[in-house]
């Protein structure tokens, strides 16, 4: 495909990419003009170049526009989110192969912020659990929703207790075993702290609006004294 040679910002570019999301092909060549002209990719652009080859399952050139948006220091929750396949069977392998990449950048960051955000993490768990239903179990989809886990444990990422129940539900779907006993009893731990928390939590909230009623009753005598001057003073006149 030619494109014409005419100095373009950013944005432009975007554009096409946006436009071209299903030509990955015709994508490359407009980024390698892009680059020639010395224009700086934005977090937009890594994310619709890395959507576009994922969606055509072009998971190395993905994953390669990736490891460039690292080294430029271009990477935030979009560009990272727009690694994540639609789930299904084809795409099981690619995304073990992506849990891996993070769980190691997790591993050697040097900051403590998340990579990903925490709604979308869990729903993307979420949706691996409902997929993978016990009719369609196999060893690697049960290796991969392990090292999900471990990359949402990593991430200090804690689903919400249906999630968690939902999710023991599952592992009590798995062949029984000593390590899925021990995560079973793993998450249950977790939602025995989650729901003492929510818990206490509510009990503070009690505490609290008691301590403002009763505060409430004690300030209410002054203000009728306040009224009872007030009427006096009324009756004087």
């Amino acid at each position: 495909m030619a494109i014409a040679r005419v100095k373009k910002t950013h944005s432009s570019y975007n554009l096409m990419f946006s436009l071209l999301r299903n030509d990955p092909t015709t994508i490359r060549e407009v980024y390698a003009i892009m680059k020639e002209e010395q224009v700086q990719p934005t977090f937009a652009t890594y994310s619709l170049l890395i959507k576009s080859h994922v969606s055509s399952q072009l998971y190395d050139e993905a994953i390669n526009f990736y490891k460039e948006a690292l080294e430029n220091n271009t990477v935030n929750f979009n560009v990272r989110s727009s690694l994540f396949p639609s789930i299904n069977d084809s795409t099981l392998d690619y995304t073990r192969s992506l849990i891996k990449i993070l769980l190691e950048e997790r591993k050697n960051s040097q900051v403590s912020l998340r990579l990903l955000r925490s709604n979308f993490l869990c729903d993307y768990f979420e949706n691996l659990i409902a997929f993978y239903e016990p009719s369609r179990i196999s060893v690697q989809s049960n290796r991969l929703i392990e090292q999900f886990w471990e990359f949402l444990q990593a991430e200090q990422c804690i689903p919400a207790i249906i999630f968690l129940r939902k999710y023991i539900s599952y592992l009590q779907s798995l062949p029984e075993s000593e390590q899925t006993l021990l995560r079973i009893s793993s998450v249950e731990s977790m939602i025995e702290e989650r729901e003492s928390f929510r818990a206490t939590l509510v009990e503070t909230n009690e505490n609290e609006e008691q301590e403002n009623v009763e505060e409430f009753e004690i300030q209410a005598p002054q203000n009728e004294d306040v009224e009872n001057e007030e009427n006096d003073y009324e009756s004087q006149k």
